[in-house]
């Protein structure tokens, strides 16, 4: 996935290119049009949270250059895939080589959408699953078209983003790496490794 030609590129987006603000922290979400990131933009911004939650949109990477100097610190990035769209499948594929290996220890997600019968989807749901794989990353699925599931997605990126932004103390994103855990469970284990850190300092 990374040739070495890539790797020696100026545009690789790499974590902590940029000065981390405190209590804060960054969610990239890249993704082809058409994908309702909006709606999930918007409900990001809806999660009550105690730090300054920055979201960024792209249809694809590389990032534009111009950009680079006022961009925040990214924090976790989340590939949205469209399973109607193949397009949307290819733009991840070609955008992957532009994210440094650094970002794929628990700081990189894939988002599924558009989940249907399987005869109607122009990319299989297993397809997704053995590339997220590749990169040592998960999947979340969520229906970005309606308003219920995307607040619980919102909400579960939210705790991710809490964790790998280093805003939990005691954490990083490598908790996220556990083998053989769903996200759920990860985020349940991070969870109960909080209340255990809280209870030894008292």
């Amino acid at each position: 996935m990374f040739s070495e030609t890539l790797m020696d590129r100026m545009d690789l987006l790499r974590p902590y290119s940029n000065p981390a603000q405190p209590n804060s922290a960054t969610i990239l979400l890249v993704g082809a049009d058409g994908l309702g990131q909006e709606h999930l933009v918007e409900a990001l911004h809806k999660v009550h949270v105690t730090f300054n939650l920055n979201v960024h949109v792209a249809n694809k990477l590389p990032l534009l250059e111009e950009g680079e100097k006022t961009r925040h610190c990214i924090s976790l990035i989340v590939f949205l895939v469209d399973l109607t769209n193949p397009y949307s499948m290819t733009s991840v594929q070609d955008s992957l080589p532009y994210v440094a290996p650094d970002f794929f220890v628990g700081k990189v997600f894939f988002l599924i959408t558009g989940v249907k019968l399987e005869k109607d989807c122009a990319v299989s749901h297993a397809s997704v699953i053995n590339l997220a794989r590749t990169c040592h990353s998960e999947c979340i699925c969520a229906d970005l078209q309606n308003e219920g599931s995307v607040r619980l997605a919102a909400e579960r990126l939210v705790k991710i983003l809490k964790i790998v932004g280093g805003l939990i103390p005691g954490l990083s994103s490598t908790c996220l790496c556990r083998p053989m855990l769903s996200v759920t469970d990860r985020l349940s284990f991070c969870e109960m490794s909080k209340e255990d850190s809280m209870n030894e300092q008292s």
